[in-house]
C-alpha cells in the first residue's frame, strides 16, 4: 500500500491531467516528464494507458539541456 503522501500526489496529478484533458478537448497532448517516481508509478502508468489523448515522453535521468530547470536546481545546491 502506498503511503498517504504518495496517494495524495497521484490523486493531484490525475486531477491536473483531467483538467488538461478538458482544456485540450479533442486534441492529442504530448507531456514531457522527468523521472519523478510519482510520474512513473504502476498506478500512474495504468491510468495513462487508458488515456488515448495523452502521450508521455520521459526525460533522461540527467539532461539539463532538455530540462533547463535542472540548471537552476544545481545552482541552488
Amino acid at each position: 500500500m502506498l503511503p498517504p503522501q504518495a496517494r495524495q500526489l497521484r490523486h493531484a496529478l490525475i486531477e491536473a491531467l483531467e483538467q488538461m484533458k478538458a482544456f485540450y478537448r479533442g486534441e492529442q497532448v504530448v507531456l514531457v516528464w522527468d523521472g519523478l517516481s510519482a510520474h512513473w508509478s504502476r498506478a500512474m502508468r495504468a491510468w495513462v494507458a487508458e488515456q488515448d489523448w495523452l502521450t508521455l515522453e520521459r526525460l533522461p535521468a540527467y539532461a539539463p539541456e532538455l530540462n533547463p530547470v535542472e540548471l537552476l536546481w544545481s545552482s541552488l545546491k
